[in-house]
């Protein structure tokens, strides 16, 4: 295997498939899962494995096992993993009004009697939003 590049780039469908079949055990079961052959299961590995330039599984038997490498992957795959599902939820938010960003402006004798109340009864029902001054 060549050397690992600072500038590789992981494809998380195969990222999926390592942690599947570190879950599965075999690429059989790891296919099954993933609605997909064990031939497809097995290239997408191998891709992997080309893109991190080290050896990811090595044949056991009739089947195979994951390297030390594999489960180095596999230490960061879940914190990926976790971090993709935060993002997804905080994007959720986003989308339903229940997180964001809003900016306030108007005449400061318009406001000054409206505003702080507005804002502590905007915080208590939404504090994952944030009000910012328009300057």
């Amino acid at each position: 295997m060549e050397e690992v590049s600072r500038t590789f780039t992981i494809d998380l469908r195969r990222l999926g498939a390592l942690r599947e079949l570190d879950r599965r055990g075999s690429l059989a079961r790891t296919a099954e899962a993933m609605h997909l052959t064990p031939s497809a299961v097995s290239q997408q590995l191998a891709a992997l494995s080309r893109e991190l330039g080290v050896p990811l599984i090595e044949r056991q038997g009739r089947g195979v096992r994951l390297t030390g490498q594999a489960r180095v992957v596999l230490q960061h795959a879940d914190a990926i993993a976790a971090q993709l599902e935060r993002a997804r939820s905080e994007l959720a938010a986003w989308g339903e009004g229940r997180r964001g960003a809003i900016t306030i402006g108007s005449f400061s004798s318009a406001i000054s009697g409206l505003l702080p109340t507005a804002l502590r009864r905007l915080s208590a029902a939404h504090p994952d939003l944030k009000a910012t001054p328009n300057r």
